[in-house]
């Protein structure tokens, strides 16, 4: 906007968004991990609770190679549907048992993301990552 007029020619649209992003975390998780295909609603949940867009891409995606202190790798609690209906990140902000005792390791099923958590924002920047062929935000 200039002077409160929109300048049509600085305006561009990208295809890319939240559904398309969802389905790109879905299609990664279950590849690496459950099967994640049917769980839109969940992993649209999951998306919007841990994701974050890197501001270093290349240097973060080193850094959660690592085996040994990767910051970015957390152990996300799925729902059971009995207490939970949309899961939780362990040790989290809304873990329910942070600070207490935890349930027996083995008892909750649990999914580690680590490199899903910026790579799938990622593909606002760069759309040919999911399929498209234009140019990114």
């Amino acid at each position: 906007y200039f002077d409160s007029h929109p300048m049509n020619y600085g305006i561009t649209r990208v295809d890319v968004g939240g559904k398309i992003l969802t389905n790109y975390l879905k299609e990664v998780v279950s590849f690496r991990q459950y099967n994640m295909m049917e769980e839109a609603h969940l992993m649209r949940s999951i998306k919007e609770r841990v994701c974050f867009v890197s501001q270093n891409f290349e240097r973060d995606l080193k850094r959660a190679a690592q085996r040994k202190n990767n910051p970015f790798r957390l152990e996300y609690v799925l729902p059971d549907y009995v207490t939970s209906r949309t899961g939780f990140v362990r040790n989290g902000p809304d873990d329910p048992n942070r600070g207490k005792e935890t349930v027996p390791y083995g008892e909750d099923q649990t999914m580690m993301l680590s490199n899903e958590r910026f790579s799938v924002p990622e593909a606002l920047f760069r759309p040919a990552d999911v399929g498209f062929t234009q140019a990114g935000v």
